[in-house]
């Protein structure tokens, strides 16, 4: 019987151990009963096992031992201590994945809490998941929205298309329309994304509240329609061009100065409307637009006529956010201004010729010079009616017509012959087809000519000759 007696010590020494380790678990697992209890079964069975020993030991008479059942209880004392030895870092790691995932939930929460947008997790269309955020959005509790159907919260106007996008499962943000609980509209910008989760079809959708945005885009649409308003129906031509120079508007006043349609000049470079002659000069206010400066100076443009229109421009620069976007040019026909400085140029350099004139040889060449400078005429001539024959004689000329000096025309014959007879004026755009022009080999290349009656008290004393190379369609914009 002596070799019993190590076996029923080591049994008790197990589970024993068996007890502390439970008690240890009490600590890895948060139980507390489950494993108290167990420590108490073991710490009962080591005492039966003491107790059989002491009962061996001290030789106390009718003390019965199953040697084959002690080694069993041995053998299964051993396995629980196994058992409760290897389920701690079981637990552990449990715990750890627990708290990894409360950690995550808690993070998830922390995040959906600080989003502007409110979050909604659905299913075939029904809400099983909100975030408050996205309940405070629609004006619900968030138990209110749990099992709605996603269409409860479209506008009527949107849900066909909200329907179609959800459906294709389109994942790009897009604007809509929603209800809220008192049945107050207001914009949105979506965007949702399907997943798959345990085998079950999922979407999460992300809504924004953007009706203060789209207001402020209105705000500034109307006050950008205003603005454009102004500019358009100002007098002064104005033209906004981007930092390439291409025009980007062009209001009717420029395009009318420049005998375009806005459509044909919006979109080109300014280069279309500036002679060639005058790029330096734009080119050098544009690299002063770019380095923030405003200024005005004068420029020649081009109409679609082909003949240059003197202006002045007003050109700004144009920032948004700081960097330089383009410039912006208000004109200014000079043209009225040039003919008024022309004018009293003429009359000052007349007054002061005529001071130094002795007959009327001297004046007529000093007359038509400042007649012909005024008007932009490249030819002048003055005919006047011979009293006795009646001849047109041709009294002075200038520029190309200078060899008509001293020629004679019958009576009643050539333009001048006409003008002085009917005493009226003669314009003509093509005069070398005109057959009434007498002699068209001494015409040059002029192509346009008009002729007026010189009168002095009812009495038409002879006929003032200008002549041009270009049309006199093209005069309204350079002279009288």
């Amino acid at each position: 019987m002596m070799y019993i007696i190590p076996i029923l010590a080591i049994s008790a020494l197990l589970q024993l151990f068996a007890a502390y380790l439970a008690l240890r678990l009490i600590r890895i697992t948060g139980g507390l009963k489950a494993w108290v209890a167990i420590a108490i079964g073991m710490v009962l069975m080591a005492l039966r096992q003491v107790l059989v020993l002491y009962q061996i030991a001290s030789g106390t008479p009718g003390s019965i031992v199953v040697p084959i059942g002690e080694v069993i209880a041995m053998i299964v004392s051993l396995a629980l201590v196994l058992a409760l030895a290897w389920i701690g870092p079981l637990f552990i790691a449990a715990t750890r994945v627990d708290q990894t995932l409360q950690e995550q939930e808690e993070r998830f929460r922390l995040l959906t809490e600080a989003a502007f947008e409110g979050i909604a997790i659905s299913e075939c269309g029904c809400l099983i998941e909100v975030t408050d955020q996205f309940a405070g959005l629609f004006g619900y509790k968030r138990p209110e929205l749990m099992g709605m159907q996603v269409t409860e919260l479209i506008a009527p106007e949107a849900r066909e298309v909200a329907l179609e996008k959800i459906l294709s499962g389109y994942d790009d943000p897009y604007d809509s329309v929603c209800l809220k609980q008192d049945g107050t509209r207001f914009q949105v910008e979506v965007c949702g994304k399907n997943y798959s989760h345990k085998d079950r079809n999922l979407r999460v959708t992300a809504v924004r509240d953007i009706s203060q945005r789209k207001q402020a885009e209105e705000q500034i649409k109307h006050l950008k329609e205003f603005n454009e308003n102004i500019l358009l129906n100002m007098i002064e031509g104005i033209i906004v061009e981007d930092k390439n120079g291409n025009c980007t508007l062009v209001n009717p006043s420029a395009a009318a100065l420049l005998g375009y349609k806005r459509e044909e000049i919006e979109g080109q470079h300014w280069a279309k409307t500036i002679p060639e002659d005058q790029h330096p000069i734009v080119d050098a206010a544009d690299q002063r637009r770019a380095a923030g400066y405003s200024d005005r100076y004068e420029l020649e443009v081009l109409h679609r006529s082909g003949y240059r229109i003197p202006v002045q421009v007003s050109g700004s620069p144009l920032f948004e956010n700081g960097d330089f976007v383009g410039t912006m040019a208000v004109f200014m026909d000079l043209t009225e201004r040039r003919k008024q400085e022309k004018e009293q140029d003429a009359i000052v350099a007349v007054s002061r010729a005529l001071r130094n004139a002795v007959n009327r040889e001297q004046m007529l060449p000093i007359l038509l010079d400042q007649m012909e400078n005024l008007l932009d005429a490249n030819g002048a001539a003055i005919g006047l009616r011979e009293p006795e024959s009646g001849e047109t004689v041709i009294a002075s000329a200038c520029s190309v017509w200078n060899a008509w000096k001293g020629e004679r025309l019958p009576a009643g014959v050539g333009v001048s012959g006409r003008v002085i007879e009917s005493g009226e004026v003669y314009v003509s755009e093509d005069i070398l087809s005109d057959p009434l022009f007498a002699r068209p080999e001494l015409l040059g290349d002029m192509c346009a000519l008009i002729c007026v009656p010189l009168i002095a008290q009812e009495e038409t004393l002879g006929a003032l000759l200008l002549g041009r190379i270009n049309p006199l369609s093209t005069q309204s914009r350079n002279g009288p």
